[in-house]
Parts: structure tokens; sequence; C-alpha cells
């Protein structure tokens, strides 16, 4: 079993989230509010900006965050943070789209003196890792292996086009050759 954060931790990780947006706040100009902190996190990722139910919220892996503490609290807190910021500054309902690690969230881990990373590479050996499922969808070139909320999507009725062929991707993946 792998070790999870423990409360002093948890509080330092918070610490850290806060002075990212007093930062934030002082430099722009803004009075943004802290989101909700969870510490629920699985898997491969380190961290998670997210929106749920009206809430938002930064979420951690405690198992990742345990393993690399000092790592995480000075590159996934800033990335993350840097993704709420984003979205607070430029993604408000009625606002232009953005691209999650675009010139936006660049410039907020800037701010927050981060370097603009957008994936870890802790080893993730004896961590529990989940892993994605996968649907095999076909077009007229090849088989496309589709992640599943985008399989749900398309299951229901969200057309994809191979970018190769540019033919509809149809499933299942079972090719007919009458």
């Amino acid at each position: 079993m792998s070790a999870e954060l423990d409360e002093r931790q948890k509080r330092q990780v918070l610490g850290v989230v806060r002075q990212c947006i007093e930062k934030a706040n002082r430099a722009l100009g803004c009075n943004l509010s802290l989101p909700d902190i969870l510490f629920d996190l699985r898997g491969r990722a380190a961290g998670q900006f997210c929106l749920r139910q009206e809430r938002l919220q930064l979420r951690f892996n405690s198992a990742l965050f345990a393993r690399y503490f000092e790592d995480n609290l000075a590159q996934t807190v800033p990335h993350e943070v840097a993704h709420y910021l984003v979205y607070m500054l430029f993604m408000r309902p009625g606002r232009k789209r953005v691209k999650p690690h675009g010139p936006e969230w660049q410039s907020m881990m800037r701010l927050l003196d981060a370097a603009p990373v957008t994936r870890h590479n802790f080893s993730l050996d004896g961590l529990p890792v989940r892993r994605e499922q996968r649907f095999a969808w076909r077009c007229d070139c090849r088989a496309h292996s589709i992640a599943k909320r985008t399989h749900l999507r398309m299951l229901r009725g969200e057309q994809r086009i191979c970018i190769t062929c540019g033919t509809l991707l149809q499933y299942p993946a079972e090719k007919d050759d009458s």
C-alpha cells in the first residue's frame, strides 16, 4: 500500500495554493477566492483543475504527492492553480475558448514563478494506476483507439471524421467487406 499525505502536508499544499492565488490577485489586480481543494485524485495524474456541479475544484493525487512532495509543491500546485486562473480570467461563460496549455496558461505559470511544463515525469511504480478504457472505431483507412468519454459522446451522435482519409468513424470497428 502506498503512503498518503498527512494533515500537516495537506495544510502545506493548501498554503501554497493560497500563496499562488494571492500572488495572482496582487499582480493582476483581482480578488479571486480559493477553489475547493481535494486530495482524492487517483491514477497517473498528479493534479487536476475541474468544475463539478457548479463548484471549482483543485484535486491532487495524495499518493503521488506523498512520494514527490517538494516537487509537487513547486510544480503541480502552480500548474493546477494556473488552470484555475485561466478559467477565471479567460474562460468564464461568454468568453473565448483557450487551449489547456496555451499562451494564457503559460503566462500564468510564469507569473507564479513556475516552468510551464505540461506533464510530470514521476515514477508510478508501486502506485495504483487506473487505465483508461478505450474503444475501437474504424474509418476507411484504419482502426482508431477512442477514449471512453469520447466514445460515449460519439454513441450519442457526435460525429468524428478521420483526418487521414476524411471518412466518418464507425463503431463497432469491424470492417464490412461485403
